[in-house]
């Protein structure tokens, strides 16, 4: 038997215990059946009613929960088509608070990713500028400030070493 079963039994004991106690009480004192039946009544609404916000509470906790992992998806995929990424597959057969807490994961990691790229994008312009500052030309237009792919960094990475060959021709 589950741990979650064997406290709902204890619950239900309990409840069972409390409720033998007040009829106990109920007759020592001497209320009538009539009114045993109408304590009983406001018993059990008040446990129901305790019961429903609690079943409230937590299908609000499960609707939260899905809807932080639809946008966490949304994220996860929009980072993956912006940073050329194949999607990710899910664990099947997990939790609903794993599966959020793993998709939460691989945007973090993406996020980085995408930061790291912007880094070496921005280093990369820079360079660019200052190329051709000295070559007395045009910045390269595509890359602007699109998160580049790790190719294109990687393409552009060999005009590094070409200021000091060209510095001798270039004539502003």
């Amino acid at each position: 038997m589950r741990k979650s079963e064997v406290l709902a039994a204890e619950s239900v004991s309990c409840l069972n215990k409390a409720l033998c106690h007040l009829k106990d009480i109920w007759e020592e004192i001497g209320i009538p059946e009539d009114q045993r039946l109408q304590r009983t009544n406001v018993v059990k609404n008040h446990i129901k009613s305790l019961l429903d916000m609690m079943v409230k509470e937590e299908e609000s906790l499960r609707q939260r929960l899905v809807s932080s992992i639809q946008a966490c998806r949304t994220d996860m995929e929009k980072l993956c088509l912006e940073l050329q990424l194949n999607a990710f597959e899910e664990e099947s057969g997990i939790s609903m608070l794993q599966q959020e807490n793993n998709i939460r994961t691989q945007v973090e990691a993406l996020l980085k990713e995408k930061a790291q790229r912007m880094q070496q994008l921005k280093a990369l312009l820079e360079q660019e500028q200052d190329l051709c500052d000295i070559l007395c030309s045009e910045l390269y237009g595509p890359l602007c400030r699109l998160c580049p792919h790790t190719g294109t960094t990687g393409e552009l990475q060999p005009a590094r070493g070409q200021p000091e060959h060209r510095e001798g021709e270039a004539v502003c």
